[in-house]
């Protein structure tokens, strides 16, 4: 292979840089019937429309006699060649011949390539690459194409033959996994969880690691935590545990399992925090976040056994939806706090020093474990009960202390992997969210449907709504807008008063529902809790709420929006603002346009300690004025591409 000094990229040792003319037996086009002389049937013949990246379509196919294809025969297409569009439109589209076509020609829009001792599969992918994309030199003005001595002098990186059908292996393995994504044939979060339930399952049975006949066997261990612990060394609720293994009570092998204490709380002094059962976050880890305090003249209640230790192992054992809820604790989420002691809704299990408190963890949280549990908990359906005697006799398998540590240390190697691929999941949901902001940066710059002229100028809307307004055809802010767009402020289309402030002295009036910053969030209500408070007969029209209005908040997360669309109306609180249009306008289209503002960092509040977005700020927020009807055509298309994304997102969540 000659060297070539201008080299596209480095490439590994034992790769070589060559040309696309000296890996091919033959790289020509075909040519067309004269007179297009096809035939009801015969042999096929491959325009360019035939082509796809994803191989050869039938649709719309010709044919050719055997008499025009023998007069063609410099044109065969044999298995594994690849077809290769080098004129128009399509220019580029790749597929390989796969072995049902045993006969066909192509068109001359169409170049064979005929690999040499090298993997079409490997050619195809290459060529698919934005490297071959970008390297293409085409020429023509008007048609384009590929030329012959063009495509033989393309740069092409060669790997080893073997290694070519491992890249190609992994690159199918990789493609396949995308499309189940996609697709939505597969939930990848359920996959993830069951991955690491079968891990943990593994664990627990022995069957994750191999046994090692020169550990101690685990009764001789469990004898030096506790004599006088009831060995089993065979359990038909395990089904057969490995040789050396042992099973006992839990209880036997801790020095601290019970529940925790029910505390007198302080609202004041934030010193000393108690872990409730919401400590235990959801998606996993722990949290003092949310803890509340111990009342200082209550500490002498609870002895050291109470504060909670490194590796200490906590279950939620009260309450439908959370009970069985197990995690693993660290003091590293103390902080500032001296210690932290459970409240009577959690279990704590503390194991002896000679047993490893991550494989106990590790068996608690199985599937087995954790179904185990919920069908021995008691109590009335909305206040189950994990009682501590539930816990205390549960069977468990021991191995030797050296075992342990060597399953936990493969379920860590495990667990991290699969985090890995759980990234994955993160990262295409930051890639959702980003699709989703620069689909609405499209939106309010004009770019995301075409204007259609014959729609009335958004200036002749503007002066409809107030014929005084200052219109500005051109903003900085937004760059260059549209033709037969403007630009104006917020206040100049929409009415908007704040509620009512609380006021505990107020008497009179009529006792109406309200809504406040805690029930407003992006494009929905949190209706669960709605608060009342007495309206005056002259405060009803400020403060109430109807159909269509866009609610915004001036404190908290400020800018937060949503459309009120229930059949009722309602009152707000002093911490809301209610935009209500002055004339036709789509309140969709700028609830959209407060959501890119507030994700581009456009708007904010002001102010010392609480920030907050005023009246006067809210109304001097500029806002782009499209005609009506391209407001309407733009949310149509947000929704349609936003309904797709959240689509891909929802095959991603549990």
């Amino acid at each position: 292979m000659p060297h070539y000094e201008n080299i596209p990229f480095e490439i590994p040792d034992n790769w070589v840089w060559t040309t696309i003319g000296n890996l091919c037996s033959k790289i020509g086009s075909g040519s067309t019937p004269k007179g297009s002389n096809y035939s009801s049937e015969g042999v096929l013949f491959f325009r360019s429309q035939n082509v796809h990246n994803d191989g050869i379509v039938l649709d719309d196919i010709k044919y050719i006699s055997d008499e025009v294809h023998q007069s063609m025969i410099g044109t065969e297409v044999l298995p594994n060649d690849l077809l290769l569009n080098i004129t128009g439109g399509s220019l580029g589209r790749c597929a390989i011949v796969s072995n049902e076509i045993d006969k066909g020609n192509v068109s001359q829009h169409v170049c064979i390539l005929r690999p040499i001792t090298i993997s079409s599969n490997y050619f195809h992918a290459l060529i698919l690459s934005t490297f071959f994309s970008k390297s293409m030199k085409i020429t023509g003005s008007g048609r384009e194409g590929l030329p012959k001595y063009n495509l033989e002098q393309m740069m092409f990186p060669l790997p080893p033959l073997a290694e070519q059908k491992r890249i190609v292996s992994e690159i199918e393995r990789w493609f396949s996994l995308i499309d189940i994504i996609e697709n939505g044939k597969q939930d990848l979060q359920t996959i993830i969880k069951q991955a690491k339930s079968k891990i943990l399952d593994l664990a627990i049975h022995g069957k994750l690691v191999p046994q090692d006949p020169n550990d101690e066997p685990a009764s001789e261990l469990l004898k030096r935590i506790n004599s006088k612990a009831e060995i089993t060394c065979d359990n038909a609720q395990y089904r057969k545990i490995p040789k050396n293994w042992c099973a006992c009570k839990l209880v036997d092998i801790c020095s601290f399992l019970s529940r925790g204490k029910s505390p007198k709380y302080s609202e004041d002094d934030k010193t000393y925090p108690v872990f409730a059962q919401k400590c235990n976050l959801k998606d996993g880890g722990i949290s003092l976040e949310q803890a509340r305090f111990l009342d200082p003249s209550t500490i002498n209640k609870w002895n050291e056994d109470y504060k909670l230790q490194t590796g200490d192992i906590l279950v939620n054992s009260t309450g439908t939806g959370t009970v069985g809820r197990t995690r693993l604790f660290n003091t590293n989420c103390l902080g500032k706090y001296p210690f932290v002691v459970p409240d009577s809704h959690v279990s704590v299990i503390r194991t002896s020093s000679q047993i490893n408190s991550k494989f106990v963890f590790a068996y608690i949280s199985s599937k087995f474990i954790q179904q185990y549990l919920e069908d021995n908990l008691a109590g009335s359906t909305n206040q189950k009960e994990l009682y501590i005697g539930v816990l205390s006799t549960l069977q468990v398998p021991i191995p030797s202390y050296s075992e342990q540590e060597r399953i936990v240390t493969e379920i860590e190697r495990w667990f991290a992997l699969i985090d890995q691929i759980e990234q994955g999941k993160a990262d295409l949901q930051t890639t959702i969210k980003q699709a989703k902001s620069k689909i609405l940066d499209l939106a309010i710059h004009g770019k995301l449907v075409s204007q259609n002229p014959n729609d009335e100028p958004a200036s002749e809307l503007l002066k409809r709504i107030n014929p005084k307004a200052e219109i500005t055809c051109d903003n900085g802010q937004y760059g260059k807008i549209p033709e037969g767009w403007c630009e104006t402020i917020l206040g100049e289309l929409f009415e908007h008063n704040t509620g009512k402030a609380l006021n505990s002295s107020n008497q009179e009036g009529i006792m109406r529902d309200y809504l406040t910053t805690s029930n407003v969030y992006w494009d929905t209500f949190d209706l669960s809790v709605v608060k009342q408070m007495l309206f005056k007969e002259n405060e009803l029209e400020k403060c109430t709420v109807v159909k269509g209005d866009l609610l915004v908040c001036e404190g908290g997360d400020v800018g937060r929006s949503a459309i009120w669309n229930q059949d009722y109306d309602i009152c707000i609180q002093n911490h809301l603002h209610r935009l209500r249009p002055k004339a036709e306008l789509s309140v969709r289209f700028y609830y959209h346009v407060l959501k890119y503002l507030k994700d581009n960092n456009m708007i904010g509040g002001k102010g010392i300690g609480l920030l907050g977005l005023s009246s006067k700020e809210l109304h001097k927020l500029p806002f782009p004025l499209p005609p009506y009807n391209e407001q309407q055509r733009i949310v149509n298309k947000i929704e349609e591409l936003f309904t797709l994304l959240d689509n891909i997102q929802k095959s991603l969540e549990v």
